[in-house]
Formats: C-alpha cells, structure tokens, sequence
C-alpha cells in the first residue's frame, strides 16, 4: 500500500477521503491476485470490508467517491500518464484499481 498512497497523493486525492484507504487497499489485493478485477462486488469490495469492520455497499460508494473527485478535481493529465491512454470518459472503480495495479506492477518490473 505504501506504493499506492502516493500515487493517490499525486492524482489528487488525500487521505481525508475513506475510499483513500479503500483503493490503496484493493491495488494491494490485486497486486497479490490479479483474478480480483473478475469478481469486484462478489469478492474485492468484501474483502475489503472485512478487512475495514464495514460493509461491502459502504466500500464500493467510498470508492466511487474518490473516483468521482478524482475525475471531476483531480489530475486526469497525471492519471492518463498512468493509463497509457487519454481517458475520455470518469473511469469506473474496477479501472481506476486496475490502472494503479498495472501502473505498480510494470514499474516494479522496470
């Protein structure tokens, strides 16, 4: 997670945010086991809850928050650099957890 905090930082979104911990928490999870970005609500945003004491409905809105200040005040220039690609549409929380995994994970490789 260290990793991913500031890559959020830069993107714009601070730790005011509970989905901050949230996302930072899922790209581990993902790191660790791609097959999550199959199963997003039936076993990613669980996982995370249980992990946070909260519920999976509470992890996915805290997400969709910080996707959602991400695209609308955050920095979409940085976050293109990070997908390889100009996003023309506010990416959903399962592309924005897998455009930081890939991110991390061709970086370490490099």
């Amino acid at each position: 997670m260290e990793k991913t905090f500031p890559l959020l930082r830069a993107l714009g979104i601070r730790a005011t945010y509970q989905g901050y911990y949230y996302v930072a928490y899922a790209v581990s999870l993902v790191l660790e086991d791609r097959t999550y970005l199959l199963s997003i609500t039936k076993r990613l945003y669980p996982d995370i809850a249980s992990h946070f004491h909260t519920n999976a409905a509470c992890v996915e809105h805290a997400i969709r928050t910080v996707v959602t200040q991400l695209w609308d005040h955050g920095n979409r220039d940085y976050l293109d650099k990070l997908a390889h690609c100009r996003l023309k549409v506010k990416p959903v929380s399962s592309e924005l957890i897998d455009i930081l995994a890939t991110y991390l994970l061709l970086e370490h490789k490099a």
